[in-house]
């Protein structure tokens, strides 16, 4: 039986209560107003919520007035290492709320509703990579910052203003690695332990960071709400599972595009990795020449300096924090709540920025 709250006094108008899978028409037609997608929002809910390898939609959370929905948070499942330990840290996403109530309390409501909920199933802390114009709100509910963090765009000459589509495929060799570069539009499953494996290679073992093993690459691929290109680096044109991948790349785009306001949608790089810097850099000059795109955005701030230098050498600006909360608002930051219950052992001090690593990690790669 799914329990439902009547809150209290002046907010008695809502009661807030756990997603039923009867209620998918109304929450399809309610997230309209942030995920655009018209028929396939269903789809995007299902794949989000419901595929998740990590976690169900338990934690979708609905506010209703006389019955009629106003108001949406969730928390979709994510699952993070340090070293070979993982814990389950959910990603606060999809908050919406019905323009006459916005302003009103629900938001904090379904936020505390939200936290208790799994501060009982003792799930130490709670992510948000979401959007920022809500941060100064969260910040004073007792969240703490991570960030912000630079962001690199590319904007090359006489670029059109909607993005277009992301190319097929294509096969080519890198100018200063000599490898194999190849792009699709999907992965053959004999690939993905090799990326996989190259993520682990890559990482910081004491540091936070999202597991990006087969089971989540292959999940984010089938979002119903975005297209990928796989761009990858090797030496033999057919290898074996776990064969000679030097590197791959993940470029994300929207199926919405332009958005909802007739903005062009941005391309984003969700993901790098590279054995060298001659392979990351071909990685890069091969996808640009073949991107549509506008704007495309790769965040900065795990990658190695000398890497953010070969950024800025391909035409890249980089935006960097100033420190100032409204002039950054724009740049990418992680916020994390503690529900109060005591973080398994490696995932304690999360609030200090010295403890994660975000590489793979992009607000559009899970939008």
């Amino acid at each position: 039986m799914t329990a439902t709250r009547k809150t209290s006094r002046s907010r008695s108008i809502y009661e807030i209560a756990a997603y039923r899978p009867e209620d998918l028409d109304e929450v399809a037609a309610l997230q309209e107003l942030l995920w655009h997608g018209g028929s396939l929002n269903e789809a995007y809910f299902a794949w989000k919520y419901e595929d998740n390898p990590y976690l169900d939609a338990r934690y979708v959370l609905l506010a209703r007035v006389r019955r009629e929905l106003v108001a949406m948070v969730a928390a979709f499942g994510a699952s993070w290492t340090v070293g070979r330990t993982r814990c389950l840290l959910p990603c606060l996403a999809d908050t919406v709320t019905r323009p006459d109530h916005e302003g009103g309390p629900v938001f904090g409501l379904l936020l505390e509703e939200l936290r208790a909920r799994l501060a009982r199933d003792r799930i130490a802390w709670l992510l948000d990579f979401g959007d920022q114009p809500a941060s100064p709100a969260m910040l004073m509910r007792g969240w703490r910052a991570v960030g912000p963090w630079g962001i690199a765009s590319h904007r090359p000459p006489g670029a059109a203003e909607v993005g277009g589509t992301l190319p097929e495929g294509f096969r080519t060799s890198g100018e200063h690695s000599q490898t194999l570069i190849e792009g699709t539009r999907s992965l053959t499953a004999d690939l993905w332990p090799s990326i996989e494996r190259l993520t682990v290679e890559q990482g910081r073992s004491d540091r936070v960071s999202h597991a990006r093993d087969v089971e989540y690459l292959s999940w984010r691929a089938r979002n119903p709400l975005a297209t990928y290109l796989y761009v990858t680096a090797r030496r033999d044109a057919a290898p074996t599972a776990g064969g000679p991948v030097e590197g791959f790349l993940v470029v994300h785009r929207s199926r919405i595009d332009p958005d909802a306001r007739g903005r062009p949608t941005p391309t984003s790089i969700v993901d790098v990795e590279a054995t060298s810097d001659v392979v990351f850099r071909d990685l890069l000059e091969v996808t640009l020449r073949r991107l549509p795109a506008a704007d495309v955005h790769v965040w900065t701030r795990d990658l190695a300096q000398r890497r953010q230098d070969l950024l800025l050498e391909l035409g890249f600006n980089i935006d960097l924090p100033t420190g100032s909360l409204t002039a950054d608002r724009h740049l990418p930051t992680l916020l994390i709540c503690s529900t109060g219950v005591p973080p398994p052992a490696g995932f304690d001090e999360l609030q200090r920025p010295g403890r994660w690593d975000v590489r793979g990690v992009c607000g559009r790669s899970w939008r």
